[in-house]
């Protein structure tokens, strides 16, 4: 059903927040921007980011613009990446992101993995609807049983259906989740194969 598989965020807004595994001490904020034509701007997305989230430290990252990327709904996107290092683990994080042309997201939190005995989730095959299992690590991972998770591919199945809509936005199914517990995404057959014959 389009209603509960395919989200819209109005656009200009960060959306699709998550935080994937770079190294050890490392995370890199990913998110995206739906954007009327390409900024050009040329300015950096950025972060405030910390273990006090009363005083938060500015951290620039890189955009990646893609012009009317979604040929159905005539929508650019902008895709923003922004590095957190030196993390600690266990130690509690808050950041928030934005990109040159939108507002702050909300303040999210994560803590940072334990290095010398992790613990992660290995799924795959989740599915992007309301009935998928990121509720459950999310949780897990809010109580401290795993440090992150590794999906290993079938993120959402046929990422091309609806016009490329359910490839463009399934990821904010999940931000709930991965905003606040790091993943390693891994491409699977699904997401080659994404249904557009591309």
């Amino acid at each position: 059903y389009n209603h509960t598989q395919y989200c819209l965020a109005p656009l200009q807004v960060p959306e699709q927040v998550n935080l994937q595994v770079a190294d050890a001490e490392s995370v890199v904020a990913s998110f995206v921007t739906r954007e009327s034509s390409v900024p050009t701007s040329g300015e950096p997305p950025v972060a405030y980011f910390g273990d006090n989230k009363d005083k938060l430290t500015l951290v620039k990252g890189v955009t990646h613009h893609y012009k009317k990327l979604s040929k159905d709904e005539g929508i650019s996107y902008s895709l923003h990446f922004i590095k957190f290092s030196g993390l600690k683990a266990g130690k509690k994080y808050f950041y928030k992101v934005r990109s040159a042309s939108s507002s702050f997201s909300q303040l999210f939190s994560f803590r940072g993995i334990d290095t010398k005995q992790p613990k992660f989730a290995i799924y795959g095959d989740m599915g992007h609807s309301k009935h998928n299992a990121m509720a459950n690590l999310r949780h897990d991972c809010a109580n401290g049983d795993i440090d992150f998770i590794v999906h290993m591919g079938d993120h959402a199945y046929d990422l091309g259906g609806a016009g490329d809509k359910r490839g463009d936005a399934y990821m904010n199914v999940y931000q709930g989740t991965l905003s606040q517990c790091p993943w390693i995404p891994i491409i699977g057959n699904h997401e080659a194969n994404d249904g557009d014959h591309y």
